[in-house]
């Protein structure tokens, strides 16, 4: 076989190589499709949202419309948050800064969680949202009454049986039922009201009567030659020690 010179071993590497190169590719019957989603600012969730209490069973919600929004949705659930727009039930949907809920129950056992979410122009909603419940608000009616009924039975009870514990507990409830407005913090009771204060005060004299029933019973006790009121049956008398025995025999010698 004749010997390929190196001119020619250079025509068919340089062949190959441009065939390589330029050789048309050949594609699968099937293609897989890759989605990119991108999500981007929307507008800004609600701002300062807060409730305020009306009565047992209304409460008001006010917020600040979030930063480039048209409308906000409020919406609300029993024992738990929203964390969508369908669920719970719509309190509000509009571009509006304040609404009022009147299927609220303060007295039940489960407190009302409130979700807002803002909505821009375009109709897309926000992915932020803000949260807030009613937890820090009480039922007055039922709380009130039930707190102003056992004080009401305490001094009742106080004034039939002339125990000093009984007085004291009825007192004690009318103190409670005056620092607890006082000093509690309750979102519904608002300090500066005049009749608010009137009540307190109603409450701490309230607390004296039990008392002055006490006093009285110390009066006639007295009068009637008892100094102190006596609890339970008279102590019984102790039988006298050998000791004593023994002091008494030497005292009446010695006075002989």
């Amino acid at each position: 076989m004749k010997k390929l010179k190196k001119i020619e071993w250079l025509i068919i590497i340089t062949g190959i190589i441009m065939a390589l190169t330029f050789a048309t590719p050949v594609l699968a019957a099937t293609s897989a499709e890759v989605t990119i989603t991108a999500t981007g600012y929307v507008c800004g969730s609600p701002g300062g949202f807060t409730i305020t209490y009306i009565s047992d069973y209304e409460v008001q919600l006010d917020w600040i419309k979030g930063v480039d929004a048209d409308n906000t949705m409020i919406r609300a659930a029993f024992g738990h948050s929203p964390i969508t727009i369908d669920e719970g039930y719509e309190v509000y949907n509009g571009p509006l800064e304040t609404c009022i809920d009147n299927s609220v129950s303060l007295a039940s056992s489960e407190s009302v969680y409130y979700t807002a979410w803002s909505q821009s122009a375009s109709g897309v909603w926000s992915l932020e949202y803000v949260e807030e419940d009613t937890g820090h608000l009480m039922s007055i009616s039922f709380l009130f009454i039930g707190w102003l009924a056992l004080a009401i039975f305490f001094t009742w009870f106080s004034s039939k049986r002339p125990e000093i514990l009984i007085r004291l507990a009825a007192g004690l409830v009318w103190l409670g039922l005056g620092f607890w407005i006082l000093l509690g913090g309750i979102d519904n009771i608002q300090i500066g009201d005049s009749w608010i204060q009137i009540l307190i005060w109603v409450f701490f004299l309230m607390a004296a009567v039990p008392f002055l029933f006490q006093m009285n019973t110390e009066v006639r006790n007295e009068r009637d030659g008892q100094v102190w009121t006596e609890w339970g049956g008279k102590p019984k008398e102790s039988m006298p020690s050998g000791y004593e025995k023994y002091k008494k025999r030497l005292y009446r010698r010695t006075r002989r």
